[in-house]
């Protein structure tokens, strides 16, 4: 069987949820622990009414836990009470420590996807190493290169 060959990105083909929230670590977390064992597309649906409903680490740490898995619940998201617990737990301590001028390591939730996506999208490092060695995250570090050598490639075609 032959493998199939990969068609280079176009910008507007991939883009990672996180992207929308690069001037805001706590509802990019949110973005990370939501994306846990789901699409992005899953959590597409569910994020705006999760910040409707809870707008940021304040409101979320005080959040009845039931609530917030039946929101998950109702709008499609897997896991949703350990989900909803994680998000509880992190927003109390990005209320307690990140907000304050802590670090993002030892934050509940926030492991080394999240901490890979606030390197590229918060930091903007788009050279760091993706120690989660996740492949969305890798892919899209990539893409930038990709698209280049597919330009290169057309212009030397013609």
């Amino acid at each position: 069987m032959a493998l199939r060959e990969r068609k280079p990105i176009r910008p507007e083909e991939f883009r990672l949820l996180q992207e929308d929230y690069t001037d805001d670590p706590w509802r990019m977390w949110v973005a990370c622990i939501l994306l846990n064992k789901t699409t992005q597309e899953q959590v597409k649906r569910a994020i705006d009414h999760v910040f409707f409903r809870w707008a940021n680490a304040y409101e979320m740490r005080a959040a009845p836990l039931r609530e917030v898995a039946q929101e998950l619940e109702r709008h499609g998201q897997g896991m949703e009470w350990v989900k909803a617990a994680r998000l509880i737990r992190m927003s109390e301590d990005y209320a307690e420590v990140f907000d304050r001028g802590g670090l993002p390591e030892g934050i509940h939730g926030v492991g080394q996807y999240a901490l890979d996506s606030y390197d590229i999208f918060i930091r903007g490092n788009r050279k760091c190493p993706v120690e989660s060695g996740d492949k969305e995250l890798l892919r899209y570090l990539a893409a930038p290169a990709e698209r280049k050598a597919a330009k290169r490639k057309a212009e030397k075609a013609w």
